[in-house]
């Protein structure tokens, strides 16, 4: 078994972790810092070159991860309870071509999940701005073509920037 990563919740009462084989999706739990409590939030969803992303909200109340969703889906990302309860889809489905990045970020009152695309059309390699809430009511394209590719969690990408997107 293969623990590809973990995140303690913002007031440290659960710990979130990624379990699994190598080469396959991993399970994802939370437990007490002890190891007691042990919930499972997804079985087998988080694949392979994702594995190593799950974020917490900024209160506790959600995680945030990728999921493998199958066939005609692709990877998406899901929004679920700590205790695995809720859980649901929040990104669009992806165009032809297109591919999630391996990062998401959180807004920071927790509300919004934005995230990038990546494809390589005729016109090379670009880049896409999205924005779901967590609660997958709503998702949409913010920006159809960066001009460059960046970091979201940059000191650039910060509360001012929600501010702009979600507006």
């Amino acid at each position: 078994i293969v623990s590809a990563t973990y995140q303690w919740s913002p007031d440290g009462s659960r710990i979130a972790y990624m379990a699994g084989q190598i080469n396959q999706c991993a399970n994802i739990y939370t437990s007490a810092p002890d190891g007691s409590d042990r919930k499972t939030v997804a079985v087998g969803k988080a694949p392979a070159p994702y594995a190593g992303f799950i974020r917490w909200n900024a209160s506790g109340t959600l995680l945030a991860h990728f999921s493998d969703e199958g066939q005609g889906v692709g990877v998406a990302i899901r929004t679920a309870a700590p205790d695995g309860s809720n859980s649901k889809v929040v990104s669009l489905p992806l165009e032809e071509g297109e591919a999630l990045m391996p990062k998401f970020l959180w807004s920071p009152d927790g509300a919004w999940i934005a995230y990038l695309t990546r494809s390589n059309g005729g016109g090379g390699l670009t880049h896409a701005l999205y924005v779901a809430s967590a609660d997958g009511t709503f998702s949409r394209k913010v920006r159809a073509t960066l001009d460059q590719y960046f970091e979201l969690d940059s000191p650039i990408y910060g509360v001012f920037s929600w501010a702009l997107i979600v507006e």
